[in-house]
């Protein structure tokens, strides 16, 4: 799955993958992407809690 389509998935599961999901393990070798992966963690991230 490609990380846009993901991140479409995501965003139309959001409220139930908070209840239900505790943490996500994200693991990507290739520095851009790590850099990117980075830079979308805020979006997902819930509010209040540490990154």
């Amino acid at each position: 799955m490609k990380s846009a389509n993901i991140a479409l998935w995501m965003n139309r599961l959001r409220e139930p993958l908070h209840r239900l999901v505790r943490a996500m393990v994200y693991v990507e070798r290739p520095l851009a992407k790590r850099f990117m992966a980075k830079a979308q963690a805020t979006v997902f991230a819930r509010p209040g809690a540490s990154q």
